[in-house]
């Protein structure tokens, strides 16, 4: 079988020694194509014995020790500049340290990725891990430049029905989890931009900036990668935090609802006159999510 693509997965990880472990085990029992694969780890800070676990475990995993202070953004970037410089990779899977994956993953989304077309950035269709499986990322259909709102093929958690869900789609928007990039597509838009969005963001900024490159932004929804939402930011709504964390989300520059990384986004990718309405707005809207949308949805696993 000739191997197309060979593909690097690269893994930021902080203090998930365990989970790492397991997503390592299940990249390790994915069925074969017409891929080879190297795994590239980003060990930030971790006090947990993780760098241990690799040195053990996996002596086959390439290792990147960050200054404990790189967060996503820049722990990414260093895992695709070590890829760029110690390996012959053709394309990059940027993965988080707590996914699931099922055993035919990577050759569902390899072969999505022929179909869209080899020269592509392509996502991958995001369901909780917790049950009730639910739908938490599915691409989107339009951003309204003005208001800088997103149009989502899929309400956002709603229930997952495997089988139901197939086929590629243009999308604006990716999540980061499970996103498959050509080496090539770096060198034509650059690296993620780790200074406006050091932990949330950048995954959307990729998508946007590579769109207005001329690169195609595909989602595959039969490639499918499980989240663990229980463990995402403090702050996010759907996790229905105390009312003072939710508020202290918005100042904090690593949070998913950082005002900071917000009006970089909106100045980048909006309309430059309209970018303080956009970022009212998202305030307004987080706060709906907040005080009324996600008031009733379970996530505990």
């Amino acid at each position: 079988m000739e191997l197309a693509y060979s593909i690097a997965v690269v893994i930021p990880t902080y203090n998930r020694k365990n989970l790492l472990q397991l997503l390592l085990d299940q990249l390790g029992r994915q069925e074969t194509g017409p891929f080879s694969l190297e795994i590239v780890v980003i060990v930030d800070g971790s006090t947990d014995g993780t760098l241990d676990l690799l040195c053990e475990r996996y002596p086959t995993v390439h290792v990147v020790v960050g200054s404990g202070n790189w967060w996503f953004t820049k722990s990414v970037n260093e895992g695709i500049r070590y890829v760029r410089h110690h390996l012959t990779s053709s394309h990059i899977l940027i993965m988080n340290d707590d996914s699931y994956v099922d055993p035919d993953y990577l050759r569902k989304l390899v072969a999505a990725h022929q179909r869209g077309g080899e020269g592509g950035i392509l996502g991958s269709l995001s369901v909780t891990y917790e049950q009730p499986a639910r739908i938490t990322f599915g691409g989107t259909r339009q951003t309204i430049r003005w208001s800088m709102q997103t149009i989502n093929y899929l309400e956002p958690f709603e229930p997952y029905e495997p089988g139901r869900y197939s086929g590629l789609h243009p999308t604006e928007c990716l999540n980061g989890r499970g996103t498959l990039v050509p080496v090539p597509v770096f060198d034509r838009i650059g690296l993620l931009d780790e200074r406006r969005f050091p932990q949330y963001g950048s995954d959307d900024d990729l998508a946007l900036t590579a769109k207005a490159a001329g690169v195609p932004v595909l989602i595959s929804w039969d490639a499918v990668v499980y989240d663990r939402v229980s463990l995402t930011a403090a702050g996010t709504a759907y996790l229905k935090p105390p009312f003072a964390i939710f508020i202290k989300s918005f100042f904090n520059l690593y949070s998913i609802n950082s005002i900071h990384k917000t009006i970089h986004f909106y100045r980048k990718h909006g309309l430059p006159v309209l970018w303080p309405l956009s970022v009212g707005l998202f305030v307004v809207a987080t706060f709906r999510a907040y005080l009324w949308k996600y008031r009733r949805l379970n996530t505990a696993q």
